[in-house]
């Protein structure tokens, strides 16, 4: 027999692998699970307690304002930062240099829509107020360099809304346009940029009894994984966009209400007409929804 040393890196508090289902058996109690969860060490303390685990607990990416909302939500404040993870920051006209940043969009009363193939669900205001945050980040640099932004939201059609509404506005092949990603927080795991936007999604329209981000909808498991993964790719700002009111009259469980609540106490908190960026009446908006109209 050979014997043979394997190291295996990850973190069970990321999303897992996504598959198809197969009809091998031996394939099946794998898919969708991390190998943490196989081996059930899949919990903080399992990991701090097990011979075989070497908790990687220094993070290099966040500013520490950020990477304590996920200490706190996710890692049971193992944690610790880089020293040099202090400068990653930059001034804005809105916040200056506060990396936590919650904008409530209640206050315009946002709508949700089906998406382009009947299914999932998008939010044309989300989506216009998400793309003119991210336009107006263009503008600024961190030691003289341009900035990278990201957003990141947990549906496909709200992706590609916010993606239709980018390319018309600064052209689909421009280079500033190439500086903006808009991705699915799938998607986005293992990246980082120096400001994320995370569009939450949610508000009345739609009769939906679950959500991604929403633990205590049926069936959802992995909604802290995604808000983990949503949160940690920011290096110097995170900002969530929330209809805080749907959220603490709709949402089951308590992990997004928590993010909240954090944000609230220590970032800060904009109603959405107080940014300045527009497309609040309901003219533009029904004008701009045909972009999710496929």
């Amino acid at each position: 027999l050979i014997k043979a040393n394997c190291t295996l890196i990850g973190d069970f508090l990321q999303l897992p692998p996504i598959s198809t289902q197969s009809k091998n058996e031996r394939l099946q109690k794998w898919q969708n699970r991390n190998y943490f969860n196989v081996v059930g060490i899949d919990t903080v303390n399992k990991a701090i307690g097990s011979l075989f685990v070497k908790p990687l607990c220094i993070q290099y990416r966040m500013n520490p304002a950020i990477a304590a909302i996920s200490n706190e939500l996710f890692y049971s404040g193992i944690l610790k930062n880089g020293s040099k993870t202090v400068e990653q920051t930059f001034s804005d006209r809105w916040v200056l240099e506060q990396p936590l940043v919650l904008i409530d969009t209640s206050d315009s009363q946002p709508w949700m829509n089906k998406g382009p193939n009947g299914q999932s669900r998008c939010n044309p205001h989300h989506a216009m107020l998400a793309a003119s945050m991210a336009r107006h980040y263009l503008e600024y640099k961190r030691d003289e360099k341009e900035i990278t932004i990201g957003v990141v939201v947990p549906y496909r059609p709200q992706k590609d809304l916010i993606n239709d509404i980018l390319d018309e506005a600064l052209g689909k092949h421009s280079p500033q346009r190439k500086r903006i990603e808009v991705n699915t927080v799938h998607s986005f795991q293992g990246g980082e940029k120096d400001v994320i936007i995370c569009d939450s999604v949610e508000s009345e329209g739609l009769n939906t009894s679950w959500s991604f981000f929403d633990e205590g909808s049926k069936n959802n498991q992995s909604a802290h994984l995604m808000l983990n993964v949503a949160v940690t790719r920011a290096k110097c700002k995170f900002i969530l966009l929330a209809n805080m009111e749907y959220v603490e009259q709709h949402f089951k469980g308590r992990h997004f209400k928590d993010l909240l609540d954090l944000l609230k106490e220590r970032g800060a908190v904009i109603p959405s007409s107080a940014l300045g960026l527009g497309y609040h009446t309901i003219d533009e908006e029904i004008e701009f929804s045909r972009f999710g109209e496929g």
